[in-house]
């Protein structure tokens, strides 16, 4: 939560990528930062999904939030290696039965998190710009 309110805040910047500014409705991002400081409960309209790759070696990337869904609900998603991160804004109920934000707050361990990368990678990978060393074996 604390890398999707600083993704909120500014663009986030890595040697290698620029990730795009999180943009949320002001009311959302205050529930955020009180549910961080311990103020408040988590926010009732969102549920994050935690996925672990049931892989013995799990594909090695890292993608910084960024919004997979806008209508009819908003869905992020991060990923480091090994794990995949949603978070669902406005999202149908029914989805949250694997959320954090439910008992027995279940950590999904599932081949899904291969499946999600395979797809994403083609279209990061074609779209992406090599920056720092990559930028200067490309050339």
């Amino acid at each position: 939560m604390n890398y999707i309110s600083l993704g909120q805040s500014t663009r986030l910047t890595t040697k290698l990528a620029n990730a795009p500014k999180i943009n949320l409705a002001p009311a959302l991002m205050t529930e955020i930062s009180d549910y961080l400081l311990g103020k408040v409960g988590f926010p009732a309209n969102t549920f994050i999904i935690v996925s672990v790759a049931s892989e013995a070696q799990p594909i090695r990337m890292l993608l910084t939030p960024w919004k997979a869904i806008e209508n009819p609900f908003m869905k992020f998603e991060a990923h480091i290696p090994g794990l995949m991160f949603e978070w669902f804004i406005d999202a149908p109920p029914d989805g949250d039965k694997w959320s954090l934000n439910n008992p027995p707050s279940c950590i999904v361990l599932t081949d899904r998190v291969k499946q999600r990368i395979s797809q994403i990678a083609v279209k990061n990978i074609l779209e992406s710009e090599p920056k720092g060393s990559l930028k200067k074996h490309s050339s």
